[in-house]
């Protein structure tokens, strides 16, 4: 309600790329900068493969005669400072896409699939790959397959994927029976560098190499291409129904840089508190520390609830069916 009223329905989020450095005879003698400010729908849930903007991206540079970049990927600019994950959530939420975090560059709701297939044979590992990028995270197979009866194997060591942190892989271990599958669902750790990482495949697929070089960080920077997103009135239904925590997150933080300069969920957490009370909310009828209440912190009473739906009806703000 706040976002509809100091955004607009017609808002869109807008992603910038420039190039660092001299474009000539199709080389970028530098890096390539993304500037995101938390676009919600590089996504599946949104766009049905969170790999189609990106490949727009890839098309548009194409286009413009970027064939291969010099140097790297690199986020344009930290606008949503802070932790990545929200005030309050609890440990055991970060380990599920529930709880993944959100940044100023978001891909596919900061998580990914592994599909793990059995080998055909006892005691081989079975295979795995990930969607929506082919080539992100890297993962470590360490799994085996046991045969359909062993039900102990299965129930001693459960497969499972697990993080780690300091390389920022994802180790696949466990039993799996043969003949099964599996999904596994993983958040990422770092959502820029997920972002950075599915932009990259859909650079190499477009024709677009990465060399990936160190290069000169004063040069001058030039405007490439952009992405924008669909309208926030068209996108709240995936984020409403479904109770998408990363896109309520997003949203939030996009209140606090629009209307703030700052995209911090305090800040934007201030222009939500001046909005309930300038619909009429007491003071202390809420509590507000994240966007999409996964913390334990977040309060509403009763009465809150109803002078915000109130306002919503009065200033026509009701989003149904995508109107």
């Amino acid at each position: 309600a706040v976002a509809l009223t100091k955004l607009g329905p017609d808002y869109r989020w807008v992603t910038t790329l420039a190039g660092r450095g001299t474009l000539r005879d199709g080389v970028l003698d530098g890096d390539l900068l993304v500037f995101g400010r938390g676009d919600p729908t590089v996504s599946d849930s949104v766009r049905g493969d969170a790999m189609l903007p990106l490949r727009e991206i890839a098309d548009s540079l194409y286009l413009a005669g970027v064939r291969r970049i010099r140097g790297r990927l690199v986020v344009g600019a930290n606008v949503f400072p802070g932790p990545t994950v929200g005030f309050g959530w609890s440990w055991d939420d970060l380990g599920d896409p529930d709880g993944a975090a959100v940044d100023e560059l978001e891909f596919n709701d900061g998580f990914a699939q592994l599909h793990v297939l059995a080998a055909p044979r006892e005691g081989a590992p079975p295979s795995v790959t990930s969607t929506p990028a082919a080539h992100y995270p890297p993962v470590d197979v360490v799994a085996h397959t046991v045969s359909q009866g062993d039900t102990a194997a299965l129930r001693a060591d459960p497969l499972r994927a697990v993080m780690d942190t300091a390389r920022q892989t994802f180790r696949v271990q466990g039993a799996i029976a043969a003949g099964d599958s599996a999904v596994l669902a993983i958040p990422f750790a770092d959502p820029d560098r997920a972002y950075l990482a599915a932009l990259g495949e859909a650079l190499e697929d477009r024709g677009i190499a990465v060399d990936g070089h160190d290069t000169d960080t004063s040069a001058a920077v030039d405007s490439l291409a952009r992405l924008q997103s669909p309208p926030l009135g068209e996108i709240l239904p995936a984020l409403l129904k479904p109770s998408q925590n990363q896109m309520a997150e997003l949203l939030l933080r996009t209140i606090g840089l629009t209307q703030t300069g700052v995209g911090r969920a305090d800040s934007a957490a201030r222009v939500e508190r001046d909005q309930l009370k300038a619909w009429g909310a007491s003071p202390d009828g809420f509590v507000l520390r994240d966007g999409s209440g996964m913390a334990r912190y977040d309060y509403l009473s009763p009465e809150t609830v109803v002078r915000v739906l109130d306002a919503m009806k009065d200033k026509q703000l009701i989003i149904a069916d995508g109107h």
